[in-house]
C-alpha cells in the first residue's frame, strides 16, 4: 500500500480553512502512519521532482506517486506469472478523512490510483516506457499465446492523431 490524501473538498468539511496546508497541526492530526508524510513527500521528489509547498501540490502530488506505486506492484505481480498469480487488492476504500492507503475517499470519489489500479488490471494493460530517445513498449494481456494484431496510435497533446501503425506480435506466453 501507499497513501494519499483526499481532495481538499474532503479535507474542508472536516478542517478550519486556517489550517488546510502542508504541515498544519490538524493536517498531520489526520496522519495515522507512523511513518508520517515522509514516504509521500520523498516519492513526490522522486517520482515528479519538486517539493510540495501548497496544500493543492501536497493533495495532487500524493495522488499521483500513490497511482504510480500501485500500477507498478500489479504490473509487476501480473507479469510474474507463473511464480505469482496476482494480487488481493484491498485497499477499495476508507472511512478516514485524510491521508490513506484507499482509492476511494470518504465521499465516495475515486483518487488518481482507482484509474490506475482499474487499467493495472484490465486484460492487456499497455506501458509505454522511456522518455528521450527509443522507447519500449511493454504489454501486459491475459489473452492465449500465439499471433495478436496490435495497432499503437500516437497522439498529440492537442488531440490530433499523429501517427497510427499496426502489426502482428507474437505471445509466446499468456502474459
Amino acid at each position: 500500500g501507499f497513501q494519499s490524501y483526499p481532495d481538499s473538498t474532503l479535507l474542508a468539511g472536516y478542517m478550519i480553512s486556517e489550517e488546510l496546508r502542508p504541515g498544519s497541526p490538524a493536517l498531520m492530526g489526520r496522519q495515522f502512519s507512523y511513518r508520517t508524510d515522509r514516504p509521500i513527500r520523498e516519492a513526490i521528489h522522486r517520482e515528479l521532482g519538486f517539493e510540495p509547498t501548497s496544500l493543492g501540490d501536497l493533495l495532487l502530488g500524493s495522488q499521483l506517486v500513490q497511482a504510480m506505486a500501485y500500477r507498478e506492484a500489479i504490473r509487476a505481480h501480473r507479469s510474474a506469472q507463473p511464480r505469482c498469480m496476482g494480487t488481493l487488492f484491498w485497499q477499495l476504500n476508507d472511512p478516514w478523512p485524510g491521508p490513506s492507503w484507499s482509492v476511494i475517499d470518504r465521499a465516495g470519489r475515486g483518487k488518481v490510483a482507482l484509474h490506475a489500479v482499474r487499467d493495472a488490471y484490465a486484460p492487456v494493460s499497455v506501458d509505454v516506457l522511456g522518455t528521450n530517445g527509443p522507447m519500449r513498449v511493454e504489454v501486459l494481456t491475459d489473452r492465449p499465446a500465439g499471433p495478436h494484431r496490435v495497432e499503437v496510435s500516437w497522439w498529440l497533446a492537442d488531440g490530433t492523431l499523429y501517427q497510427r501503425d499496426d502489426t502482428i506480435i507474437v505471445l509466446e506466453q499468456p502474459v
